[in-house]
Parts: C-alpha cells; structure tokens; sequence
C-alpha cells in the first residue's frame, strides 16, 4: 500500500515550523527521521495533507549540560546517542538503548523526539525516558510549556501533545556516577516487535529505586510496587509471583504470555544492577 497524496514543506525554524502547523488546521504533521511516520503513512492510518520537515531545524539538534540535568534536542538522532554524544552516566545508559534498536540504518534516521511523540508501546525511547523522569520541552501557538513524561502518554500512540506543537527538547535529570542501570528487551529477532523492555535505575546513595516497563498492552508504567518491595529489601528483589501480581494489577497484559514477559524483564533488569 502506499501512502496518500500530500504535500511537502522545510522549515527554516522553529517559527517557521511552529507557523505551517498553525496554519494547517490541524491537518499536518511533522517528519524528521520518518521511521514511525512512513509505516503509518504506508498503511493509510492517517491522511495529513501536509507533512512539515524539521530535520534541518539546527535548534533541534543540540545537546545542552546544565548543573543538574541534561537536554537533548528533539532531532537527535538514535546513532548519535549510541556514538555516545551525551556525556555521563545517563548518556551511557542512552548509548546502549539505542544500539538495541533496530539496524544501524533505522538508528541513523530515527530521531529521539520523533520515537517519543509517536508513543509506540513497543517502542524503547518511551520507557527509558520514563525510567529517567524526562520532562518534555514543548512549542505551540500558544508558547512554551514544559509536560512530565509521567502525563505526557494518554493510551498507545496518543499523547498530551497538540497539533500545533513541536517538541523542541527532552531532558533528562543527570545520575550520579556510582548509579547502577540495567536495560533488558525481549524480541525474539533484530527489528521485530518488541516483547517486553525493563529498565531498573538504582543509586545505593539515596536509595533511589526505579524500574520501568514498556512493550505493554498500554502506555509505558512505572509499577510502583515493585519498586517500592525492592527499596524495601535494599537487595536484588526476586520475587517473581509477588512481581507477576503486581503487573498483573496494571492491566498491562491481554494474556499470560505477555504477562510473564513483563514479569521476566522487571526480575532481569533488577538483577542488571547488582554485581
């Protein structure tokens, strides 16, 4: 299938782009990588009479250290954050998420913006940006507004995110060097749909415990009993039937498959950040 007639705009800037989304009623979308958008354009899920290209948008390719926190431009790309552009803990944890993703070509295209925005179950920057407490940096007709990654997702593919915004930025709080992180991702081979993702962060300093599950029937979760039984034990938390009850009560999984597959990634990436 292929996708429908419409048609093509560069923005210049920011201005720019955030002018072509106002004027378009609501009818226009924007592309930078184009990995989620194409197959969704290929299938005819959406009809925009207008696709807006920020990739040449230079703002939304920086990377920014402040005291406490990092951000990274929309338009970053996956390989760039696997080449290691963001310094630091966190950006080691960046670095080895986005090699798990797909092949090297997607990785090069696919932007960290564009993977958010289109809130993809399945997909990895979801997750991880929820593990990391990301705040997301919005522009609209209507200004500037920062949104937690903790309400920014509605439902699978449905966000918070307007028809006249751009995000412009993520970022991320930093972690201490003595942070402990672990990311582990079932998919039975490269590129296919992903079977459950866990990302457990753990700095033994401050007892700060967080594990993040993607891949689920649903938005990513944060599931909070689990983390709260593992800062409880201090320890690798390994109770799986206590863990598969937990997730169970999210309503994350259409079936003891998927169920278990959750299950299996919160207990393995809580045991990735133990020696």
């Amino acid at each position: 299938m292929k996708a429908p007639e419409f048609d093509y705009q560069y923005a210049s800037s920011l201005a720019h782009a955030s002018e072509l989304l106002s004027n378009a009623g609501g009818q226009a979308k924007l592309i930078a990588g184009g990995q989620s958008l194409l197959q969704l354009l290929n299938q005819r899920l959406i009809a925009p009479q207008l696709l807006v290209d920020i990739r040449h948008i230079d703002a939304l390719k920086d990377i920014k250290e402040h005291e406490e926190k990092i951000e990274i431009g929309a338009c970053v790309t996956s390989a760039a954050l696997e080449d290691g552009v963001v310094a630091g803990t966190a950006g080691e944890l960046l670095a080895h998420v986005a090699s798990q993703i797909g092949y090297r070509s997607v990785r090069n295209q696919g932007t960290l913006g564009g993977a958010v925005a289109f809130a993809d179950p399945a997909g990895d920057w979801p997750a991880t940006m929820m593990s990391l407490n990301a705040v997301i940096n919005v522009l609209g007709s209507g200004g500037e507004r920062e949104i937690s990654i903790h309400e920014f997702y509605r439902a699978p593919f449905v966000s918070v995110l307007q028809d006249t915004e751009i995000i412009v930025s993520l970022s991320i709080p930093k972690l201490a060097s003595h942070t402990k992180w672990s990311y582990w991702k079932f998919s039975p081979t490269i590129g296919e749909v992903t079977k459950a993702i866990g990302i457990a962060i753990r700095d033994p300093e401050i007892s700060d415990h967080r594990l993040a599950l993607g891949a689920a029937n649903g938005i990513p979760c944060r599931p909070t009993g689990i983390e709260d039984a593992w800062q409880a034990h201090n320890a690798a938390y390994a109770d799986r039937d206590a863990m598969k009850r937990t997730i169970a009560a999210l309503d994350v999984a259409d079936d003891d498959y998927k169920l278990q597959c959750l299950t299996i990634a919160a207990e393995r990436a809580i045991a990735g950040t133990y020696p």
